[in-house]
């Protein structure tokens, strides 16, 4: 992990950034069955934050997320109820966030914000390999939950893309 920030120019900009890797390995077994695997996830997450004060009454800031999540042997919809390795996947899951706000004192009794913000995450690659309606289809066991002989979702069917775009404008 890092972190780093301090002032562009004195009094009027100033920034920040931050880091974190992380790779992790943990020794698991599938619900029921009980056969050990190992579960394998490494993500990559960077901040940065830049503050600019416009004047005494305004101040602009702009920040931005980045995180590369990638994961081996994951269990879905929970390791609680995958019950053999056939039903694991290996999957990738990037985000981004970008945010910009504004902010302006028009008078002792009056400010004004507006913000604008966009995120977008990805899930790549997440689900099973296998498109053969036999081998590709997922079995659940009514009596306890637990999902075997398949992995969840189409892995390559194409990636699914989650994401927003907001507007804030505020007055008080």
């Amino acid at each position: 992990e890092f972190t780093v920030g301090g002032p562009i120019a004195a009094n009027r900009t100033w920034f920040f950034g931050a880091g974190r890797m992380v790779d992790q390995s943990l020794g698991r077994e599938t619900a029921v069955t009980r056969s050990p695997y190992t579960y394998n996830a490494t993500e990559q997450r960077f901040e940065g934050k830049v503050t600019h004060r416009i004047d005494d009454a305004q101040r602009f800031e702009v920040a931005y997320t980045g995180i590369q999540r990638k994961e081996v042997n994951s269990a879905y919809p929970s390791v609680s109820t995958v019950m053999d390795t056939r039903s694991l996947i290996s999957r990738e899951i990037p985000q981004r966030l970008f945010a910009a706000h504004y902010s302006a004192s028009i008078s002792p009794s009056f400010v004004v914000e507006g913000q604008y913000s966009r995120r977008g995450q990805r899930f790549v690659k997440d689900g099973g390999t296998n498109t053969d309606l036999i081998q590709g289809t997922p079995v659940i066991d009514g009596m306890t939950g637990a999902w075997f002989w398949a992995p969840s979702f189409c892995g390559v069917c194409g990636d699914e893309s989650r994401g927003n775009d907001s507007f804030l404008l505020k007055g008080s």
